[in-house]
């Protein structure tokens, strides 16, 4: 695995391993202590509990003492870091050492107060036992993930080979026979200088480097890695310019002497099948900031879902009493680097809309791929207003809370759209798709010229921070209400 990826998933275990500790000292631990205490036996002081019940004491001092004492624990073990796929022998071994001495931690402390010894290291066991099977189960639940997911661009790249000689040929065998590495083979492409080399390279090539952008369109590609062989300078040259152009990574052995690519782009050392690379990122983000968003967008997700079931309820009543139709609208867009995936509405539209657009292609208000128009006659009468107030783009947090996109970043286009993209354009695709961005909290949004609407998305790629995603956040909220009030208020 690349060190981004690595990075990524150490994140991720860590926080679930935390979680765990947080829920095992707060909830399972004053659990055992009440089934202890129905056999007359006082494992704990009373002070910690009040009449039997949780005391807050214990949740609020001891508990968080046992937690960040038992994270450090297992922080100095490397019980949380992924280094790599591990046997089941060694997933098992690594976290007992850890997992015995916060045992016996407990012991210690459980003994000084516990009527009896023998239940103390018997309470003190439990706790070893579950802490050690949740170490144990969290590692093998990742190493899995990372096996069967395809699609997370997360902690999953998807590499294109350059070449079909021995050296190509070995690193795409390597990748299609190690998926827990968390690399993806696309395909490979020749630089097609005779049609033998075509016949030779069997199955796998996709085409040859001036069919890149076909292939981008078609595909899901974020990562291009230049084997140094087969193809000429040239193409070479194109290769790098077009992974700049279009936001993924550009892979080469590292050989030392790349001192023009650590000028136009962000650069790391790394391994694929012990061969050392470099890895050209023309879009960085570090994984630290990109987890953190990740983990905004889930916590976020879930609280507005929570709190705006209520309004999910009332609109999807609506929808379906004024017009024939399902209540949600499934479209199928495009995410961070040409990952299609499924976009839930509200629907505001009739049920055929979307098979009456070309006849209405002259009414678009938009240049270039993007169809809007701002009194679309194909809405209903519900459709008007929570189009108008933004509100049939509800469910979509729905896509946040699954990972599809996040709250922040660039609007998922349809396929249709991006089949239009020009090469630079497709740079919209390199970070995570949202419901909001620049475009929308744009008092002119709506007679915006396509291009200055990407430029905008540039711009945010490029100068991209969480206090900006923030900023954006807050702006949308404000202009949602403000169209809700004004909505209301003709209404009234």
């Amino acid at each position: 695995m690349f060190y981004d990826q690595k990075k990524y998933l150490s994140l991720i275990n860590f926080t679930v391993k935390l979680t765990g500790l947080i829920i095992l000292f707060s909830l399972l631990i004053p659990f055992l202590y009440k089934i202890f205490s129905c056999f007359s036996v006082n494992l704990l002081p009373d002070i910690f509990f009040h009449k039997n019940e949780y005391g807050t004491i214990w949740q609020l001092v001891l508990s968080p003492a046992l937690i960040s004492l038992s994270t450090f624990i297992i922080h100095i073990f490397n019980g949380y870091r992924y280094n790599g796929p591990i046997n089941t022998k060694d997933a098992i071994r690594q976290p007992i050492i850890p997992c015995l001495l916060i045992g016996c931690i407990f012991f210690v402390f459980i003994s000084r107060f516990s009527t009896s010894l023998l239940l103390s290291a018997g309470f003190s066991l439990i706790i070893t036992l579950i802490l050690c099977f949740f170490l144990t189960a969290s590692r093998f639940y990742l190493d899995q993930l990372i096996v069967k997911d395809n699609k997370n661009p997360n902690f999953i790249k998807h590499i294109l080979i350059t070449g079909t000689g021995q050296k190509a040929r070995e690193t795409g065998d390597y990748i299609i026979s190690h998926p827990e590495c968390g690399l993806r083979l696309v395909g490979f492409l020749t630089s097609g200088q005779n049609k033998e080399e075509l016949k030779k390279a069997a199955h796998a090539v996709l085409g040859t480097v001036k069919d890149l952008p076909d292939i981008l369109r078609s595909g899901f590609v974020d990562s291009i890695f230049n084997s140094g062989e087969d193809l000429r300078v040239e193409e070479i040259e194109y290769l790098v310019h077009a992974c700049a152009e279009t936001g993924i990574d550009f892979i080469t052995p590292d050989t030392g002497n790349h001192a023009r690519l650590k000028k136009i782009g962000a650069c790391f050392s790394d391994f694929i099948n012990n061969t050392p690379v470099l890895i050209v990122k023309f879009v960085y983000r570090p994984p630290e900031l990109v987890f953190a968003k990740r983990m905004f967008d889930f916590t976020a997700s879930i609280i507005l879902i929570s709190l705006s079931l209520p309004i999910y309820i009332a609109i999807a009543a609506a929808v379906k009493t004024t017009s024939p139709g399902p209540i949600l609208f499934r479209q199928i867009r495009v995410g961070k680097y040409g990952r299609k995936f499924i976009l839930y509405k509200f629907r505001s539209m009739v049920a055929h809309a979307e098979t009456l657009q070309e006849k209405m292609n002259h009414l678009n208000e938009m240049d270039g791929p993007v169809f809007k128009i701002q009194h679309d006659p194909r809405l209903t009468n519900t459709g008007k207003f929570i189009r108008n107030t933004a509100l049939d783009e509800l469910p979509q947090l729905f896509n946040v809370f699954k990972g599809d996109i996040s709250l922040v970043g660039p609007r998922p286009a349809i396929v249709k759209e991006t089949i239009q993209y020009r090469l630079w354009e497709r740079k919209r695709l390199s970070v995570a798709q949202g419901i909001t961005c620049t475009w929308q909290v744009s008092r002119r949004k709506n007679r915006m010229p396509f291009n200055v609407w990407l430029q905008l998305d540039q711009a945010y790629i490029r100068d991209w921070s969480l206090a900006m995603d923030f900023r954006i956040l807050l702006k949308t909220v404000i202009i949602v209400l403000s169209m809700i009030l004004t909505r209301l208020k003709k209404q009234a």
